[in-house]
């Protein structure tokens, strides 16, 4: 059980990794436009 919880703790900063990088290019092209 322990490590289901790890695993998706795990999910949840991949995710927002991902959409902290997606926010971070969409402004990187914004700016560039």
């Amino acid at each position: 059980m322990g490590h289901r919880d790890s695993q998706a703790s795990f999910y949840q900063i991949s995710k927002s990794v991902i959409n902290i990088h997606q926010a971070f290019e969409i402004r990187k092209n914004s700016i560039a436009a």
